[in-house]
């Protein structure tokens, strides 16, 4: 019986004569009762189709061919799976910048901004020139630190061949910046060099807490990328451990952090000799970003 009413459906589909307006509509109704159905249904058009918001203001009754429709509704069947827009169109904006994303890398948020104009803030007040990156994901924070302040030189490195490969593509649309991707656990195949700045978004879920989270997020981002080890602060110790032979004495540490891991984080920097450590709130309120200084060595 669902056989059937599913190839009823394709037939309807092969013969049905839709405008833009009524596509869009479809569009909406099959993606059931969620809060962004609307606004995720006209994404998903506008890449279908290959159209912008001019063309769906202006001509809402043009039609649209059954092959059209069928690209479309097969989007939009993605969507109602749970898979994340970005990988469903291949584009995320970030710090006025698009950047290809697919489920090799997490996808660019808000918080990560954040922590990429904290970072431009000190790298130009203190003219910060030799900037390392670990786990570089779709290379967003380098990418645009490097379009911020032309003058560094970012060395950017992640585990994952295939995130390399989705960043490598993105610094192909920006080329002209100076940015050298490698492939690295953690410090393990970085030149010893100072740097000015290390700077990182490492997984920081607990490794308990991951099957709680969205679906879009569990089912369809890397794990890889996700998972900070039982505690969530592996990542953080292993960085931050490190940090002192590759960061210049009076050179920053940037990381972002989990919304109840900023104490947690504080004490792993003061713990190796870290001053001026701060701990900024994002958008909702919470400890998202933690920022400190390399002091002088115990003697």
């Amino acid at each position: 019986m669902k056989h059937a009413q599913a190839g009823k459906q394709k037939i309807v589909e092969l013969f049905h004569v839709y405008s833009i307006s009524s596509l869009l509509t479809e569009g909406v109704r099959r993606l059931g009762d969620t809060r962004s159905r609307r606004a995720d249904a006209k994404i998903l058009l506008k890449h279908a189709l290959g159209l912008n918001d001019v063309d769906l203001l202006l001509n809402p009754e043009r039609t649209v061919g059954a092959s059209e429709a069928r690209k479309y509704f097969a989007l939009t069947e993605r969507r109602a799976s749970g898979e994340p827009i970005a990988y469903i169109t291949g584009a995320c904006w970030f710090m006025d910048l698009i950047f290809y994303v697919n489920n090799d890398v997490l996808i660019p948020r808000p918080e990560t901004e954040l922590l990429t104009e904290t970072a431009i803030k000190f790298i130009k007040k203190h003219n910060y020139r030799k900037i390392l990156e670990i786990g570089s994901g779709c290379g967003c924070v380098s990418i645009s630190i490097a379009a911020a302040v032309p003058s560094a030189y970012i060395t950017a490195s992640d585990i994952s061949k295939k995130a390399l490969e989705v960043a490598s593509f993105n610094l192909l649309m920006n080329s002209d910046l100076s940015i050298s991707f490698l492939r690295s656990d953690l410090f393990k195949s970085i030149e010893k060099e100072e740097f000015d700045v290390i700077i990182s978004n490492p997984p920081y879920i607990k490794t308990g807490e991951i099957e709680t989270l969205e679906d879009g997020v569990k089912l369809f981002e890397p794990r890889l990328a996700l998972d900070g080890g039982p505690d969530g602060l592996y990542f953080y110790r292993e960085i931050i451990n490190n940090a002192r032979i590759f960061l210049k004495t009076g050179g920053m540490i940037f990381f972002e952090i989990g919304f109840d891991q900023g104490d947690e984080v504080l004490e792993i920097l003061k713990a190796n000799n870290f001053t001026d450590i701060n701990i900024i709130k994002d958008y909702a309120g919470y400890d998202r970003i933690a920022h400190a200084r390399k002091g002088e060595l115990d003697v």
